[in-house]
């Protein structure tokens, strides 16, 4: 059973979580395996906090597996991961934004010191904490979980030509808050 169940595809998995508990539970263990990294580094990129981004990360296959119990019909079952994840990201996102300041008002300070001590990644990651939403969500979806604009497009039920846009500008924004800091660090 358990060959079997490897070579089945999402949607096939996810009819079978309806079934008895042995094999719902094997379904739900190779929907997990197949897909957890991508939807917690898409959790942990697009939220700060890691805690958070775990609680969300753990809603999101529940919210699959309550979906499957309810008789829901999934034809794409990446897309329904990456839709719920993107949602309570989002949701979890503008609730602390109305708590504290949103980025989008943030301006990134340019000091004139050295930064041969500041780590590289931590710069490129408070760049991308900047950009608006839809910018932040694309870069991280094409550079963190190193999906294909086919992907994403699927993932997000945007036009390809959209996804494109959207990750030419927002690489453009990152590097246009970058340049001082890279142009900095060159000296």
């Amino acid at each position: 059973m358990y060959e079997s169940i490897k070579n089945m595809s999402d949607v096939e998995l996810y009819d079978k979580l309806s079934l008895d508990k042995k094999n719902s539970r094997l379904a739900f263990d190779e929907l997990y395996n197949r897909h957890s990294q991508r939807i917690f580094t898409y959790c942990r990129k697009y939220i700060s906090n890691q805690s958070a981004a775990e609680d969300i990360f753990q809603d999101v296959f529940t919210k699959l597996y309550t979906s499957s119990q309810r008789g829901d019909k999934i034809q794409n079952v990446v897309g329904f991961l990456m839709t719920v994840a993107r949602n309570l990201c989002y949701n979890e996102v503008h609730r602390k934004r109305a708590v504290t300041t949103g980025h989008d008002n943030l301006d990134m300070p340019y000091y004139d010191n050295t930064f041969e001590n500041v780590d590289l990644k931590n710069i490129i990651d408070m760049a991308i904490e900047t950009l608006p939403d839809k910018l932040k969500e694309l870069i991280i979806l094409k550079e963190y979980m190193d999906m294909t604009y086919k992907e994403i497009s699927d993932a997000l039920s945007m036009p390809l030509s959209s996804v494109r846009v959207g990750i030419y500008r927002a690489k453009d924004k990152l590097r246009s808050i970058l340049a001082p800091y890279m142009n900095e660090l060159e000296k």
